[in-house]
């Protein structure tokens, strides 16, 4: 029998598979429903959906509606009945709720989605039947994402749709990108039913008729499929529900298979229930699924017409070890069991030993090893554990039963082999039963044996057909339930051995078996059954029925690979033997969730000492019995179990731990929590084990002389909430210093507070020592110091300074000393050496001074903090409060952004520096504020705010400060300048708006001179005006022009070190420098990009130097001048970067020359170094020289240096050696004289750039600055002889030229030897070494073949040139006139036409003349274009009042020569009669027409005058309007047009028609008077009500009322007036009314303001002429009325203050209640109940130290609608007694 065991263990171990996810079983719990219509009854559920509440939402299809219920099934409402209209369903199939609750269905009939809130309130539809985005045929399954976007399953389009919570189509997928065509490829799909999106927005689709899931990603993309065909594991036949489970695990509703299938999210196939039937967890046809808050289950059961809800049984906890022979490591475990705490037994078979685990699967202990002694083993299979903690193992190999104590010790032994009673063959598994016998599954003699618990054999149990009994236990009735492994079946027995039935069959499914081994039985009497070699766990109840089963074969969580022995624990844990696998598995049968550890307090202790911990928070803690298990846990260290463990509540175990002395167990712990149903949790590195240790006090230092002053501790071991732990401060020879008020805070943190005395003996340094409440106590050696009170600093001026020069400064604060050692000043800066000052001279205890010598460019640049120590040592620190930079002008730093806040801007635009006391004042124009700051940025505080009182503003935007620090604000559109203290104080203001002195079109630029005299830039008003510091005026100069002293719109003003004004002349791109008296000195600039040339100038700034910054905004730059207006240098461009701009306005410098520039459209400050003295160059004379001669240069400019070491002067050009100067020579620093030795040779020629150097490097360029020519020529080009030219022709002179004959040249015609004509006396000299003239020969030259041109330099007559030989001139090209040319007749009032002839070129144009005889009788046109081709004319009308003659002629002469003209050859006629002629007939004056009338304007006309007419409206003598175009002219002679007047023709007396045909503009006709247009008196309106004199509460419905007469039009507009002024349009185009009334029911809104002077107008659409308005006003009153206290009243301080009011309609739930003093809120209580039923109350307590006064009301306020309000009438009395 041996043989046998042994050959089925090795049998069972050579099986091997693959691997599926942890399953989660679930068992039928509740069901709900039944076939009908009623609330609760359901015709065919289908979809179903539950929400965060745990609420579950039916789709109860064929009867139209949705059904709500709790989780229990308990009816909550319904809503929804058949029908198209909104809210209505046509065979509604799914549902779903959104994070937001929000309730989407499929109304499938009628193809669209429906959206409801939770309570079945119609919120929005979208969707119609068809085959485009967003319509449907027959959708059904639907989900939501994270975001809320809907995505819907389009069954007859074979598609899924996307859409944003509105119901907008984002995106669709499926065959051909979702054409609503079928397939079966990958993202195809045939008839999809169910979709679900996980919580990784996964979307999972079920494609019913392909039988399969489908994954995609958010957008549609493919990511992966499972699923067939069939009815296996896996297999689907027409799929149609789908949702996930909390862990993310996938369940479908497998329809025509009958049950739930469950999946890894990848598809592994983990469990299934269900058949099909009407029991309890039977299904027909289940269609809809869902997982409900507490992890339950719902399922629509549609042939059942019910609900039901299944729980989880079976849940994955943990898995334990691996294969080996290490502690906690396999070798094949078969049998399993828990003590009564939830310890954990194996069975190590294959290592002959025992392993004990706690119950979270942290190793314990294992005892024994391979042999036949005490305590050994050979093959241990069964285990049990007896109720006093006693370990029994069926020791199989050695045919025994030992037993052990918990911890291993052996206590006896029993059996040998054999078949006798008591004897053993092989035993197997071992059960007790509760009194204490023990049953042995005594496997290879086919027998169950029972014994007491010291081993006396009591009876055997032989059952029925007995085979190979593996696993036994003992159930609830006392029962002796068996495994039969060979037979494949489970047997119960009596207490006694008698049989009492048997379950299961060999075979694969529910309830079959394929060598079933363990089996354990719970409370309720089901049975689990481990079946071993279908590598899984079977579920059945008391009498053998099939509930669940999970597990497959492999070795993922979850999965088995040939389970053994099983075992139930405290609380419903589970632990089966995964003996291939080498570990075991734990599961909780409870159905409770998992537990959650949240956090420990304490979270740590002290070694050596208990700790209480107070709160370990978390979830879901089972109170027991057994309490759950809390211990420590770390590698490498003995558990440190808790005790005295309480549930307080399922969020909150209180416990204690008693905590090692072990110095090696200091450190850090996981808390581990173990429930009694085995399911555990771990909270890692949450505890620590620490010894006592002071590390560090903070601060760390005191100042002798102080009280109460507050300090914090750290260390380790402090323990939490002891009253007893001390903390002193000891040196020796000094008493302690003890703390009071000491908190441990936590271990590693206490407070406490020190007093200090005032003795200077304490002065020094101290230990810090803690005691602790055991008596430990640690020390902090030397860890505090005592000292003197250190200095303090306020401010440093100047604060900025240049590398490689001295500065020195003046610091202010408190605390400066003197002594015997010196007190130090420094500069600090993390990596570089301190700047130390020198000397230090302190001034008193609140004032010192000092020079530093700041470094070269590369120690000296940054930001220092400024470092003031004591004789003592105590040392104060000013945090970044000096800068330093190379002058370079380069970026520093910026400060601000785009805000409101403090610091930030919103498009400033000024700045200033207070260059006495370092600070920077920035005007922030869009938030009619000034900010102020250091000089680092810092913000210091600010004022203004818009509004046009003392110390507000609209649209500040100059600044500038005086020397006693007063600020000064150009306030544009208040028209003044303010002025402020350095506090911020307002002191006074002057000037109003206006042009004359001392007035203001707009202030903008401010600056102040060295007499605090203030200068204003006036945008607008084109002046700058000067003033005092008081605002009285002094003069004022400037005005509009380009001119010098003249300007455009001037930004800015600046004063320089010598008072001279400078001014940003914006619109004229410039600058203007004045004296403080208002001369013209000089300007500069022009518009450009070039250096010097500005795309408007803004800011402008002067520095010590007599540097002149000026801003050029649209260039994004800064450009830096000499004091004269020389070039130096510029930076910046546009763009966000450090040093770039988006159009700069303002800008400012400092004492130390750095510049402040505000980057208006980056919304910020930008600082830059201050420049360097670098040279300039204005101009060179001479500019150019021939190559060869030697030039002598004269350069003009700024800053040369004039020392003994002289500037260079270098003439440069790429490709050519340097031409240095000799002799130079800087006659001043704006003056230098040189010589430079031009090279020969042509190339040589060019521009040259020229470059002067200081002795110390700096240098300037001025780039093309000097030209080398050629040597000075002029040569004629053309003509050179023998040309032809003809007169009136143009002809081109041209030449070329060399070197400089100067600008310009002399052109003269030359005829034979003699000067014929100038032709130009003061041509252009050309361009690149040629010129050119176009010259028209004139008509009336005369023409000749000796013609010569000659060309004469103006300058220098010595360069001419003439023709080489003669050309020739021949005459001029005629005019001739072609029509009319004699016996033409014309009558008056005709069209006609002349027309010429021409050749060549007479001139662009010709003059056309009207002769009698030979006299002139007028000017047809004086001019006229010559024609084209050849050929011209001229069309005219003969004017109506032209005499009859036959005399007439027409002249046609060029008006460029007199001479090229001509005339009819014979005269022409002109006959009497006209041509043509209209007359007006009506309107002629004197008719009436009235508005919307149709009226007939009729005409006559005589000869031809057009086909068509133009009649126009006039007003007087002014055209109202065309009223047609082009009305044809009428048949025989008349013509008419019908007129309707439009109903809001303006009424008047002084209209007239004009008549006009459109083809000749001289025949027309006006009415002869003027006619009427009057009111339509037929029609009227007349406003009712409201009339005047009502009353109306906010909130309040009320009735507009009118009549009307007529037929006003079929809509009126009615508008709400106050103080006669439209306050808002009610409704534009409400209906007129019947029966010659009319009406509009008005709601007024609550937050209508309140107050009189309301009324109501009401207006005709169709004529605005037909119009009313209320006779008088009405008013507006509060919805909410205040009744105590409402005046009069009189509480004393401590009573009880009785607040009352009374409101109408629904103002809103809540008020707020302000209680005012003098109109002045004191108090405001938020979100009070307004009341119910019409009034509210509150009370308060009248406060202690409420001032006294009888000037006291309150207001109410309704929180929703702001405007309704209402205050005590009159005051009331709050006294002291």
């Amino acid at each position: 029998m041996t043989r046998l065991f042994l050959g089925l263990v090795l049998c069972v171990v050579l099986i091997a598979g693959g691997e599926a996810a942890v399953p989660i079983g679930y068992q039928f719990n509740e069901t709900w429903g039944g076939l009908g219509n009623e609330p609760g009854n359901f015709t065919s559920p289908v979809g179903i959906a539950s929400d965060q509440a745990g609420n579950v939402y039916v789709v109860d299809s064929n009867n139209h509606r949705i059904q709500k219920f709790l989780s229990s099934g308990v009816f909550l409402t319904e809503w929804g009945s058949l029908g198209e209209w909104n809210g209505f369903f046509q065979y509604p199939a799914g549902i779903t709720v959104d994070r937001d609750g929000t309730v989407l269905v499929t109304d499938t009939g009628n193809n669209r989605v429906q959206v409801f809130t939770a309570e079945g309130v119609f919120l929005n539809a979208w969707g119609s039947s068809g085959d485009g985005d967003g319509e449907f045929w027959y959708p059904e399954g639907i989900a939501c994402d994270s975001e809320r976007n809907v995505y819907v399953v389009d069954y007859g389009h074979h598609r899924v749709q996307k859409f944003d919570p509105m119901g907008v189509f984002l995106a669709k997928w499926g065959k051909n990108g979702g054409d609503g065509s079928s397939g079966t490829g990958s993202g195809e799909f045939y008839h999809p039913r169910g979709i679900m999106v996980d919580k990784d927005d996964r979307v999972y689709v079920v494609d019913t008729e392909n039988n399969r899931v489908q994954k995609f990603d958010l957008n549609g993309s493919y990511m992966g499929e499972w699923g067939s065909f069939g009815s296996g594991d896996g297999n689907f036949t027409a799929p149609r529900g789908i949702t996930a489970d909390g862990s993310g695990n996938i369940m479908v509703v497998d329809e025509m298979n009958h049950r739930i299938q469950k999946f890894s999210p990848e598809g592994v196939f983990i469990s299934s229930w269900g058949t099909e039937g009407s029991l309890s967890g039977q299904f027909v046809h289940p269609c809809g699924i869902a997982f409900g808050s507490d992890s339950e289950v719902f399922i629509t059961d549609s042939g059942n017409h019910r609900i039901q809800r299944f729980k989880p049984v079976i849940s994955f906890v943990n898995k334990i070890g691996t294969s080996g022979s290490g502690p906690g490591e396999f070798i094949l475990p078969t049998g399993v069991a828990y003590d009564a705490c939830g310890d954990i037994y194996i069975t190590d078979m294959g290592n002959h030993r025992i392993q004990k685990y706690a119950a979270d699967g942290t190793w314990l202990l294992s005892w024994g090893t391979q042999g036949a002694e005490e305590g050994q083993f050979h093959w241990p299979w069964g285990i049990a554990v007896n109720a006093t903690g006693y370990v029994y193992v069926g020791d199989s190999l050695n045919n025994r039963v030992q037993v052990f104590s918990g911890n291993g010790t052996f206590v006896t032994t029993w059996g040998h082999y054999g078949t006798g009673e008591g004897e053993l063959d092989a035993p197997c598994d071992i059960a007790i039963d509760p009194s204490g016998s023990v049953y042995v599954a005594d496997y290879g003699n086919h027998r169950i044996q029972a014994f007491d618990a010291d081993g006396t054999y009591l009876f055997t149990a032989w059952g029925a057909g007995y085979r190979n009994p593996r696993g036994v236990t003992i159930d609830r009735n006392g029962n002796i339930v068996y495994a039969d492994d060979a037979l494949r079946k489970i047997y119960t027995l009596s207490p006694t051995g008698a049989y009492i039935g048997s379950y299961g069959t060999n075979g694969t499914g529910p309830g079959e078996f394929y060598f079933p081994s363990g089996v354990a039985t719970d409370g309720d009497g089901d049975m689990y059954v481990t079946d071993t070699m279908n590598h899984r766990v079977q579920k059945l109840n008391e009498t053998g029925g099939f509930l669940t089963s999970w597990g497959s074969f492999g070795s993922a969580d979850g999965q088995c690979n040939q389970p053994y022995g099983i075992a139930l624990g405290p609380g419903g844990a589970l632990a089966i033997t995964d003996s291939e696998n080498a570990r075991i598995l734990q599961y909780t049968t409870s159905g409770a969730r998992s537990p959650v550890l949240g956090a420990i307090n304490p979270d740590c202790g002290t070694l050596g000492l208990p700790v209480t911990i107070t709160n370990l928070s978390g979830s879901y803690f089972q109170a027991g019995p057994p309490a759950p298990q809390v211990s420590l846990k770390r590698a490498g260290q003995s558990l440190v179990r808790g005790s005295e463990v309480f549930v307080q509540s399922p969020e909150r175990i209180a416990c204690r731990f008693d905590l090692p002395a072990d110095a090696a167990t200091e450190g850090i712990w996981d808390v581990v929590l173990t429930n009694p149903d085995g399911q555990s949790v771990s909270l890692g590195s949450a505890f620590r084990i620490e010894s006592l240790h002071v590390l560090g006090i903070d601060p760390p230092s005191g100042v002798i002389g102080t009280a109460g002053i507050g300090y914090s501790v750290t260390g380790t071991g402090f323990v939490p909430g002891s009253s007893d732990t001390e903390v002193t401060l000891n040196r020796s020879g000094y008493p302690d210093i003890p703390a009071t008020n000491v908190s441990v805070q936590t271990s590693r943190n206490l407070t406490c507070t020190f007093s200090f005395p005032s003795d200077e003996a304490a002065l020094g340094v101290w230990n810090v020592v803690v005691t602790g409440p055991g008596g430990q106590y640690a020390a902090l050696r030397d860890g505090f110091s005592i000292a003197l009170p250190p200095p303090h600093i306020t401010d440093i001026h100047p604060s900025t300074g240049v590398t490689n020069a001295s500065v020195t400064v003046t610091l202010h604060g408190s605390g400066f000393r003197s002594g015997l050692n010196e007190t130090s000043v420094r500069l600090n800066q993390t990596g570089h050496p301190d700047i130390v000052g020198t000397p230090v001279s302190v001034l008193s205890s609140g004032e010192l001074s000092c020079q530093f010598v700041i470094p070269d460019n590369t120690a000296g640049s940054g930001i220092w903090d400024v470092v003031v120590t004591n004789p003592g040592g105590q040392a104060g620190i000013f945090r970044e409060g000096f800068i330093t930079a190379n002058p370079d002008n380069s970026f520093v730093l910026e400060w601000g952004s785009d805000g409101t806040g403090p610091g930030q801007f919103w498009h400033p635009y000024d700045i200033t520096v207070d260059t006495r006391r370092s600070k920077v004042y920035v005007v922030d124009y869009n938030l009619n504020r000034v900010q102020k700051f250091t000089t680092t940025g810092k913000y210091l505080g600010g004022w203004g705010s818009w509004g046009n009182g003392t110390g507000q503003f609209m649209c500040p935007t100059g600044i500038a400060v005086d020397s006693t620090g007063n600020i000064f604000v150009g306030d544009s559109w208040n028209f003044r300048v303010q002025k402020f203290n350095s506090t911020f104080g307002y002191l006074t203001h002057w000037g109003s708006p206006g042009n004359d002195e001392g007035e203001f079109g707009t202030p903008w630029g401010v600056a102040v001179d060295s007499d605090d005299n203030v200068y204003i830039s006036d945008f607008e008003g084109v002046y700058i005006q000067k003033f005092n510091g008081n605002g009285e005026f002094i003069l004022r100069f400037g005005g509009a022009g380009s001119g010098p002293g003249q300007m455009v719109n001037p930004w800015a003003v600046a004063v320089d070190r010598n008072d001279n004004v400078l001014v940003a002349d914006t619109v004229n791109h410039r600058v203007q420098k004045f004296t403080k008296n208002g001369d013209f000195l000089t300007m500069w600039g022009s518009a450009g990009t070039g250096n010097g040339q500005f795309d408007f100038s803004r800011g402008i700034a002067t520095d010590s130097l007599g540097n002149v910054y000026v801003v050029d905004g649209g260039n994004n730059r800064v450009q830096r001048f000499s004091a004269d207006g020389v070039y130096l240098s510029q930076w910046g461009s546009y763009g966000n970067g450090s040093g770039q701009f988006d159009y700069p306005y303002g800008i400012a410098t400092d004492s130390s020359g750095f510049v402040y520039v505000v980057d208006n459209f980056n919304h910020r400050v930008q600082l830059f170094a201050p420049g360097a003295i670098t040279p300039g160059i204005r101009s060179i004379d001479p500019n150019s020289s021939i190559p060869g001669s030697p030039a002598n240069l004269t350069i003009h400019g700024a800053n040369f240096y004039t020392g003994e070491v002289k500037p260079t002067v270098i003439l440069q050009r790429t490709g050519h050696p340097d031409i240095i100067a000799t002799e130079v020579n800087a006659v001043s620093s704006d003056l230098i004289t040189c010589k430079c030795i031009l090279p020969t040779g042509v190339d040589a020629i060019g521009e040259w750039n020229v470059t002067v150097t200081n002795p110390d490097g700096k240098t300037i360029t001025l780039a093309n600055g000097f030209s080398i020519v050629h040597p000075t020529s002029i040569t004629l080009t053309t003509p050179v002889g023998g040309e032809n030219w003809t007169r009136g022709t143009d002809v081109t002179l041209s030449w070329n030229y060399r070197g400089d004959p100067g600008p310009q040249v002399r052109i003269e015609l030359l005829k034979g030897a003699s000067l014929n004509q100038v032709i130009l006396e003061n041509a252009p000299i050309g361009f690149a070494s040629s010129g050119f003239f176009v010259w028209t020969i004139p008509f009336d030259q005369d023409p000749g073949a000796d013609y010569r041109v000659r060309i004469t330099s103006v300058s220098n007559p010595t360069y001419n040139d003439t023709s080489g030989a003669a050309f020739l001139i021949s005459a001029g090209a005629p005019i001739t006139l072609t029509a009319p040319n004699g016996n033409e007749s014309w009558k008056p009032g005709t069209p006609q036409r002349i027309w010429w002839k021409y050749t060549g070129n007479p001139g662009p144009a010709v003059k056309i003349e009207a002769l009698r005889g030979e006299t002139m009788l007028g000017i047809v046109t004086p001019s006229t274009p010559i024609g084209e081709n050849g050929y011209g004319s001229f069309p005219l009308v003969v004017p109506l009042n032209a005499p009859p003659g036959t005399d007439y002629r027409i002249r046609v002469t060029s008006t460029s020569n007199s001479t090229c003209t001509d005339m009819s050859d014979a005269p022409f006629k002109v006959i009497s009669g006209t041509g043509a002629s209209i007359t007006l007939i009506s309107p002629n004056g004197g008719e009436i027409w009235q508005q919307g009338s149709t009226q007939t304007i009729r005409w006559d006309y005589t000869g031809d005058p057009g086909p068509s007419v133009k009649i126009e409206a006039l007003r007087g003598n002014a055209v109202l309007a065309v009223i047609n175009q082009g009305a044809p002219v009428g048949p025989g002679g008349s013509g008419s047009l019908n007129l309707t007047l439009p109903l809001n023709a303006p009424l008047g007396t002084d209209y007239r028609i004009r008549i006009s045909s459109t083809s000749i503009s001289i025949y027309t006709d006006t009415s002869d008077a003027p006619f009427t247009i009057g009111a339509d008196t037929s029609s009227s309106i007349t406003v009712k009500s409201p009339n005047g004199g009502e009353n109306y509460l906010q909130g309040s419905n009320q009735a507009i009322q009118w009549t009307f007469s007529g037929n006003p039009g079929p809509t009126v507009r009615i508008e709400a007036l106050r103080d006669e002024k439209v306050l808002a349009v009610i409704d534009p185009n409400a209906p007129i009314g019947s029966c010659f009334t009319g009406s509009y029911n008005l709601t007024f809104p609550y937050n209508t303001p309140l107050g009189s002077g309301y009324k109501i107008r009401v207006t005709s659409t169709s004529n605005p002429a037909w119009t009313d308005t209320s006779d008088a006003s009405f008013t507006v009153s509060p919805a909410i009325t205040v009744t105590t206290p409402n005046g009069g009243e009189t509480y004393q301080i401590g009573d009880t203050l009785p607040m009352n009011w009374t409101y109408a309609g629904n103002p809103g739930p809540t008020v707020n209640i302000a209680v005012m003093k003098r109109s002045a809120t004191l108090k405001t209580l938020t979100g009070i109940s307004i009341g119910a039923g019409g009034s509210g109350s509150y009370q308060v307590t009248i406060p202690s130290l409420t001032p006294s006064g009888s000037d006291y009301q309150i207001r109410v306020t309704s929180t929703s609608y702001p405007a309704c309000s209402d205050t005590s009438n009159e005051a009331f009395t709050i006294s002291a007694s």
